[in-house]
């Protein structure tokens, strides 16, 4: 159970609420899990703006505690078998998954949590090589951003550098919008928590366990 946080606090219904416990189970670090989710619930944008995970790979989960209507997944490691395995846990979650449609390299999940419909969209791409249809949207702003870990290999592998593309995406964050980031950002957010949570590493292959910093744009 989320600690500390009883279901008044966070304004949601009985199924919203049985799905974030549901997601949030496995988490480590349920205080700072709690504050993410209950600061996100203050951001008036996150209906009408989507929120952008950079280096996703298969952690949806995290992305989910913003709890925006649209929320966009971006890595060149999502692939058809992690999209299956993250659909697989969505309703695992308590989610009703309503329809699973794909264009080109989007994977777009429509589902629905109590009466809340949402999206998922699960973008196979180099997070700085994305489709003009796509960084025309998050151009016109975004209500938070997700960037776990050190930035992956910076730019080691043959991709972006992501703490450089951090940078870049932080300038559509709308006012009231939140970070959560491994990497300090260079543009200046109140930082308002942390807390330590696990991010896959590629080189490992498996997680570790580090601490992220919790920013306001105000």
């Amino acid at each position: 159970m989320l600690v500390n946080m009883s279901m008044e606090e966070f304004d949601i219904s009985l199924e919203e609420k049985n799905f974030l416990d549901n997601l949030t189970r496995f988490m480590a670090d349920k205080q700072f899990v709690a504050q993410v989710i209950n600061e996100s619930r203050k951001n008036p944008n996150r209906e009408n703006y989507p929120s952008i995970d950079l280096g996703s790979y298969d952690d949806a989960e995290h992305g989910l505690l913003f709890g925006a209507q649209n929320h966009v997944m971006i890595d060149p490691f999502l692939s058809p078998e992690v999209s299956v395995q993250m659909i697989s846990r969505l309703k695992d979650y308590g989610a009703k998954i309503s329809q699973v449609s794909q264009h080109e390299n989007i994977r777009k999940v429509e589902y629905s949590v109590g009466g809340t419909n949402r999206v998922i969209e699960l973008v196979t791409a180099d997070a700085d090589k994305l489709d003009k249809e796509l960084e025309e949207r998050i151009r016109r702003g975004i209500s938070s951003l997700i960037m776990k870990g050190m930035g992956g290999f910076k730019g080691q592998d043959g991709y972006t550098d992501l703490i450089g593309v951090l940078e870049k995406y932080i300038q559509f964050l709308q006012v009231d919008g939140l970070l959560l980031s491994g990497v300090t950002p260079q543009t200046k957010f109140k930082k308002i928590g942390q807390g330590n949570l696990p991010y896959w590493v590629h080189s490992s292959q498996d997680y570790r366990l580090s601490p992220h910093g919790l920013y306001l744009k105000k």
